[in-house]
């Protein structure tokens, strides 16, 4: 049975009203020992308070909303879980939700939230942008709000994101050399704004180093590692040794492996590779473990700052809910390069 007002009320003789702003700490000339009391009589009789009705007191929930794109890859789950931390150390439950990657479930979700009376947003919005008018219509009611790792070059909303674009030619500047003959790039096809930032560091890089990375060079594939080995087996067969292989996240290395095993090609040996993110083999059967031997060195990393841009988003949208910051942000940080001597993946 649920605890309310009423009963704690009742038992110690004084009115719903009094013990209301006794338990939410409100002003009221009551004296202490029934002050004590109604805070003891409240745990006794095992009372928690309904956070909708104080939400419609209050107008605030003290709850924030995620929006993730996809929950099946260790990168969105980590961003979330480092903003949880840093929201609930100020008092702010969370609830997350993915979008799959779809426009119709991320503004169904959105609705939903502020539905519930969120306190705030903090969303990784789905490839297409298609919501841009409910984000915008989100900040003229001025609630808070803020985009994590993409964005879409409109001045709203708020957005923390890598910069993608300095970070890839930081990457590539330390690995080019006279060795490497010629470089790709490997993407999945579902473009998002970020994923384009890329590309044209890469191009950019490349230009600047004395290549040029045209059109032929680049290749978009469905992610899933057949169709990335598939893609990987052409760009092998045009003979590319010495060659710089960008990877657009290493969520491809497997397929990849499975095209060199294929080629009989060692890493970096015979092909250089780097890529997004940190590495995680997919090791299921026995051939994975063979395929995984043709890496005879770890391969450089763009390593994203996962908890910075956590932190930095939930520390703006902490900032908005106290009022001390309304200013809308626009905030790129650098990515770690971490070479192959210092990648933290060994075989």
């Amino acid at each position: 049975m649920q605890i309310t007002l009423k009963d704690i009320a009742k038992k110690t003789g004084v009115s719903v009203t009094a013990v209301s702003k006794v338990l939410n700490n409100r002003y009221i000339r009551i004296g202490k020992n029934k002050r004590d009391e109604i805070e003891k009589s409240a745990k006794e009789l095992g009372y928690t308070p309904n956070i909708i009705a104080l939400g419609l007191f209050s107008k605030a929930t003290k709850s924030v909303g995620i929006i993730l794109p996809e929950i099946n890859t260790l990168f969105y789950p980590e961003i979330s879980y480092y903003i949880e931390i840093q929201l609930a150390k100020n008092g702010y439950q969370t609830i997350i939700c993915s979008s799959e990657d779809n426009a119709n479930y991320e503004k169904k979700h959105i609705e939903n939230l502020l539905a519930r009376q969120v306190d705030a947003l903090i969303v990784i919005p789905e490839k297409t942008n298609k919501n841009y008018e409910v984000f915008k219509s989100i900040c003229s009611k001025h609630i808070p709000i803020v985009f994590v790792d993409r964005y879409f070059g409109q001045d709203l909303p708020s957005y923390v994101v890598t910069d993608n674009y300095l970070s890839v030619r930081n990457g590539v500047s330390k690995i080019l050399n006279g060795k490497i003959a010629n470089i790709f790039y490997v993407g999945g096809k579902n473009r998002t704004y970020v994923l384009d930032e890329r590309i044209n560091g890469l191009k950019d890089e490349a230009k600047e180093n004395g290549f040029q990375l045209g059109n032929e060079n680049i290749y978009f594939t469905d992610f899933g590692r057949e169709n990335i080995y598939n893609t990987c087996l052409t760009i092998f067969k045009r003979g590319i040794s010495n060659s710089l292989i960008f990877l657009e996240s290493n969520r491809i290395v497997m397929g990849l492996l499975d095209a060199a095993y294929q080629f009989n090609f060692s890493i970096p040996d015979d092909i250089q590779i780097i890529g997004f993110d940190v590495f995680n083999p997919n090791l299921v059967t026995a051939q994975d473990f063979k395929v995984l031997k043709k890496i005879t060195k770890p391969f450089p990393v763009i390593k994203q700052p996962i908890k910075k841009i956590a932190d930095t988003a939930a520390t703006y949208i902490l900032e908005q809910l106290s009022c001390k910051n309304k200013e809308t942000i626009h905030t790129k940080l650098l990515a770690e390069v971490i070479m192959g001597e210092n990648n933290s993946f060994v075989l």
